[in-house]
């Protein structure tokens, strides 16, 4: 007699443990999709089994129904405590008939095979979850999640797009969270758009401890940055950390004291902040 598909993703899933090189795994099959979940254990304990399952629910959901065989960690009454206070119906299967929670028995060899041949395991159970299963054209991820899975195949954008109704609405519903928020920060820190910067503009960096001067490269790789030279080699740093040094400044080179000593004039570097780090501004002549 062949079992009644569910209802819905993640209605009915089957657990067992699995050992391999030494280690102990927990595997977890959704009876809906065959999507698997595989977690390393480093005991198994019933607790140690309760908090890997605990893990998976916290990502999929809490089935209506987990299905095991009678190993001692699903017959333990901290298993039945655990499964009261989550609300699902554990049912294991009949003592020595593993046959009746058989799809996980199956899952358990194709996963050892995978992980035995797989030079890398993760990537393993990537490709067997973004594989479609043999009789239909539908993937494990696709009838779990609705999507597609990125992989190291070649996938075009549309591939990797979910056909999902609400997905427009969601959108709009996103543009419009941000905007507000955004609204919202530039009203309370009166925040406004800062001019672009010029190639070989110099600049005041503000991001460390005290300011540094630079002079700006070129646009970074990343939105309203930049790639400054300075005296240590190039950084790269948000436009919000870098202030433009006034060309009035230059101006102020004239200003050369002379040296008393050798009687030479000696060339000062034009102040544009003061002690304090407030910049200093050129005052406007009086037009008498």
């Amino acid at each position: 007699m062949t079992s009644q598909l569910p209802d819905f993703p993640w209605q009915v899933v089957g657990t067992d443990l699995m050992e391999l090189n030494g280690a102990h795994y927990l595997v977890v099959i959704d009876y809906f999709s065959r999507y698997p979940e595989l977690i390393k254990l480093t005991s198994t304990t019933a607790l140690a089994v309760i908090q890997a399952l605990k893990s998976v629910f916290a990502r999929h959901g809490i089935p209506d129904i987990l299905r095991s065989d009678n190993g001692p960690q699903y017959i333990a009454r901290e298993t039945k405590e655990f499964a009261k206070a989550y609300g699902f119906v554990m049912i294991t299967s009949s003592p020595r008939y593993p046959q009746s929670n058989g799809l996980v028995e199956r899952m358990v060899k194709s996963i050892k095979q995978l992980l035995t041949k797989a030079e890398d395991p993760h990537l393993g159970l990537l490709a067997y979850r973004s594989t479609p299963l043999p009789w239909c054209t539908l993937s494990p991820s696709e009838l779990l999640m609705g999507r597609r899975l990125r992989t190291t195949m070649p996938q075009s954008t549309a591939q990797l797009t979910p056909h999902w109704d609400y997905l427009r609405n969601f959108r709009e519903a996103d543009n419009f969270f941000k905007s507000k928020q955004k609204k919202n920060f530039d009203s309370r820190h009166r925040a406004k758009d800062l001019p672009q910067l010029q190639k070989d503009t110099e600049v005041w960096i503000t991001s460390g401890k005290e300011p540094a001067q630079g002079t700006i490269v070129g646009p970074g790789h990343t939105p309203r940055s930049y790639v400054i030279k300075t005296d240590k080699g190039e950084v790269r740093r948000n436009r919000g950390h870098l202030k433009a040094i006034p060309k009035f400044g230059t101006s102020l080179e004239i200003e050369t004291p002379q040296n008393t000593e050798t009687g030479q004039t000696t060339p000062t570097r034009p102040q544009t902040r003061s002690q304090t780090g407030c910049q200093i501004k050129r005052p406007m002549k009086l037009d008498l």
